[in-house]
């Protein structure tokens, strides 16, 4: 029987260094070949996994067992915490007790004849797992922290307070008076209304008759006198009268300007109003739009709308994009979903993790008919198009993206980001970092009952018009329904570069990096 040997090449990759909590698992992948230095590819392999604790001969506290298939290279990948558990915790390992060490046992038929390959020792990549539980050391409880102050003891009713202190006793509370129960019990020295000094209330007249001329009311022996407009006034002063005011239009005459029926010829006069009052509606539309987008100062962009003058922009394979404007930056409103660069140049497909450096995009959930709503999964080098990271706002990469338009830097994502958690509106449980609901589309996230989260209730997201979609990873096998991820234009270190996540369990949008050949979202910004 050929001895396999495995070519370890450890991968450790955390969605985000700001997760409230860490994830129990771990990502490991190895390169299998066989004596003959052949890779085992293509080919399902029985895997053991044992975590030892003080040195490679030491203590097993967990075990488990997994069967993966590797790629056309040979690669596997596990999910270490995330196996069959054959003996001990995962998520009990007291990460700080170590060092630890990791025991790989092999049956390349796929089996549980393991050989055994060899053991090596963790190092600081798992560690973030104890960094998880650092947040739980303390167990909250008062009388479990050290060095604290005797909590006097409060007394359980008021007399047994002291005065001296200052506190209310029973021997200083004031004499409540008696309250008087009726209005002829009080007395007017202490400046209550009694029933004598209540002021008389004058009779308020019912018609103008009775009202007296010199309050300045008008009565009736003012309303000839003083000038005003009597029913002999209309007439003899060429005041308007009810003789004088046709009852039809058709019995308006033209010489004053009046519109008649001989005006109108055969068109009907409701019917006129009605285009009339349509035209002024038309106009103010007119006016609102260039009091809005037009000349002058600028105004304060309006969020959740179109970017003006460019309310969708067309990629190299005619796919058309909707777009938002979000503060002072102009964003697609949808994932990418181009198979060809602005020069033509084809974007080729992968499914099966086939390279780490060439640019390659991927269906989410390796399913074609997703791509028309979310897009698809490109990694780094298809992002970029072998331009080199930017940290400047603009980021000046056109990469991917088409003509005019450019891949976000991390600061331009810091920008939009800042913005909306700097608008009340956007803010969820007035925390200024809950705003991933205001970011996030209605639609395919799972549900999830943490208040604020994506997945809470998800019909009340979406108030920015970003619609952030999850549309997953893909990072050797794939995420879908559950995190909206998207690359910058931004390196962290040769092999990993910054992204935005959005997952449906949390109120966050998350700074974090990904490896480069990782498969995400891409959201362009207009130049």
């Amino acid at each position: 029987m050929k001895r396999i040997f495995i070519t370890l090449t450890l991968f450790f990759s955390m969605l985000s260094v700001a997760f409230a909590q860490a994830p129990q698992k771990f990502t490991y992948q190895a390169v299998v070949r066989d004596a003959g230095n052949v890779l085992v590819a293509s080919q399902a392999v029985g895997v053991r996994i044992s975590i030892l604790q003080g040195g490679a001969n030491g203590t097993m506290v967990y075990q488990e067992t997994h069967t993966a298939v590797t790629n056309a290279n040979g690669l596997m990948t596990l999910q270490i915490g995330g196996g069959t558990v054959m003996n001990g915790d995962f998520a009990a390992i007291d990460w700080a007790t170590g060092p630890y060490f990791l025991k790989i046992e092999t049956d390349p038929t796929g089996g549980t004849n393991y050989t055994i390959e060899g053991t090596q020792q963790l190092l600081s990549v798992p560690y973030a797992l104890y960094a998880g539980n650092a947040a739980n050391s303390f167990s909250g409880s008062y009388n479990d922290l050290t060095d604290t102050p005797d909590i006097p003891q409060i007394p359980e009713n008021v007399s047994a307070f002291n005065n001296d202190a200052g506190y209310i006793t029973m021997d200083s509370i004031p004499e409540i008076p008696t309250v008087p129960t009726n209005m002829s019990a009080f007395t007017n020295d202490a400046g209550y209304i009694t029933m004598d000094s209540i002021p008389e209330i004058p009779t308020v007249p019912t018609n103008v008759s009775a009202f007296v001329n010199d309050a300045g009311y008008v009565t009736e022996s003012t309303l000839t006198t003083e000038n005003y407009i009597t029913q002999n006034d209309l007439i003899t002063n060429n005041y308007v009268t009810e003789a004088d005011i046709p009852t039809n239009v058709s019995a308006f005459t033209n010489d004053a300007g009046y519109l008649t029926s001989v005006d109108c010829g055969n068109i009907n006069i409701c019917d006129l109003f009605a285009e009339l009052q349509a035209q002024i509606e038309d106009l103010q539309h007119t006016v609102d739009s260039l009091s809005e987008h037009g000349g002058g100062e600028e105004e304060t962009p309006v969020d959740a709308l179109p970017c003006p003058g460019t309310p969708t922009v067309t990629d190299i394979d005619g796919n058309v994009y909707n777009t938002v404007r979000i503060g002072n930056q102009c964003w697609m409103k949808e994932n990418l979903r181009t198979t060809h660069y602005a020069d033509n140049t084809a974007i080729p497909a992968d499914s099966t993790f086939i390279s780490y450096t060439g640019p390659y995009h991927y269906a989410p959930n390796n399913d074609e008919s997703n791509v028309e709503t979310y897009g698809y999964l490109y990694n780094w080098a298809a992002v970029m198009h072998g331009a080199a990271s930017s940290t400047a706002n603009p980021s000046g990469v056109q990469g991917i993206c088409p003509t005019g338009w450019h891949v976000p830097s991390d600061a331009e994502w810091t920008l939009l980001t800042d913005y909306v958690s700097s608008q009340s509106q956007y803010v969820c449980g007035n925390d200024n970092t809950n705003i991933a609901k205001a970011l996030a589309s209605t639609m395919g996230w799972n549900s999830s009952i943490e208040i604020c989260a994506v997945g809470d209730m998800p019909s009340g997201n979406n108030a920015t018009g970003f619609s952030a979609l999850p549309a997953g990873d893909y990072s050797g096998s794939y995420s879908f329904g559950g995190p909206a991820n998207f690359w910058s234009a931004t390196e962290n270190y040769d092999y990993e570069a910054w992204s935005r996540s959005l997952l449906y369990d949390f109120a966050d949008v998350y700074r974090s990096y990904d490896f480069k050949w990782f498969g995400l979202s891409v959201r362009c910004v207009r130049d």
